[in-house]
């Protein structure tokens, strides 16, 4: 449990860069943090403004005031609990970073599965116009187009604010051009068909909920974690409705837990889904899973 005191770092005799990531790396081990070197050393390069070479280079020299009060602010928000991403405003994924904030699920390394099959499938298929449902901070379906050709996209949320950090991503990464957003529950406001459906929608169950680290519940949206009861409430209302919005041949991929894989085949099956696969992620986990319309 971290603990809720406030720091102050001016207690410091010594206010060299050196001492002050020495500081926070103690503070941050004791407090039980998993990456504690890591973290501190992010902190102070958000605050600084350096980069890693530059913090080096700059190792023994004191930071301005400004600075020291802003890493001052970045270490008490993480020995709160804070994750490091929301704290700095962005989180690396697949390669390229994303402005990130309350209103939005940080993307998550196992994510990048999803990218890596539908790319794979577009490659393979030729399918050029994709929807994503749940899209976040847009940072699956930046992703994919950003590193297929000519390829199009709609991604959907049903949050405004999440909408909004999707679209400066897009347009940080060059290809707004490329991805029309709207403002959907799902398919509520979907007019038309695609050769592709992607999806990772929330999927933790009631029970599950409550195992989570304090900092995944109290500072990524609820919406974007919490899928019913069981964890199933977004795979039913997707699938059960997917096929009106799939070309012929269209494919559906999504994000799964890792412990349903088989409940969203049945799923998929009760829908006449065909050709179900299952893709595991680095960890050796079912992460990810395809299914393509029967007719």
């Amino acid at each position: 449990m971290l603990k809720k005191n406030k720091y102050d770092l001016t207690s410091l005799q010594d206010l060299s860069y050196k001492s002050i990531r020495r500081f926070l790396l103690k503070l941050f081990a004791e407090q039980g943090l998993d990456t504690p070197g890591l973290d501190a050393r992010i902190l102070i390069m958000a605050a600084s403004q350096l980069s890693h070479a530059d913090l080096l280079i700059e190792n023994s020299s004191a930071p301005e005031r400004s600075i020291i009060i802003k890493i001052n602010e970045f270490m008490n928000r993480r020995i709160k609990g804070e994750p490091v991403d929301k704290i700095v405003g962005h989180k690396e994924f697949y390669g390229r970073k994303y402005t990130v904030n309350k209103n939005v699920l940080s993307p998550r390394p196992d994510t990048e599965k999803l990218v890596d099959i539908a790319i794979s499938e577009i490659n393979k298929s030729g399918s050029k116009n994709l929807l994503e449902l749940g899209t976040g901070t847009g940072a699956v379906i930046i992703s994919i187009i950003s590193e297929t050709k000519s390829t199009i996209a709609t991604a959907v949320d049903i949050s405004e604010d999440a909408l909004m950090i999707a679209k400066h991503n897009a347009k940080a990464h060059g290809v707004s051009q490329r991805i029309s957003f709207l403002n959907s529950s799902w398919f509520e406001t979907v007019s038309e068909s695609y050769d592709i459906i992607i999806s990772n929608p929330p999927y933790i169950s009631k029970t599950e909920m409550n195992l989570l680290s304090s900092g995944v519940r109290e500072f990524d949206p609820f919406v974007s974690l919490y899928g019913g009861e069981d964890g199933l409430e977004a795979y039913r209302e997707i699938i059960n409705n997917a096929g009106l919005y799939l070309n012929p041949k269209g494919v559906i991929i999504f994000e799964i837990g890792y412990l349903q894989a088989e409940a969203v085949t049945n799923l998929l099956l009760k829908n006449e889904f065909i050709d179900i696969s299952v893709a595991k992620d680095l960890s050796g986990n079912n992460r990810v899973i395809k299914a393509y319309k029967s007719r």
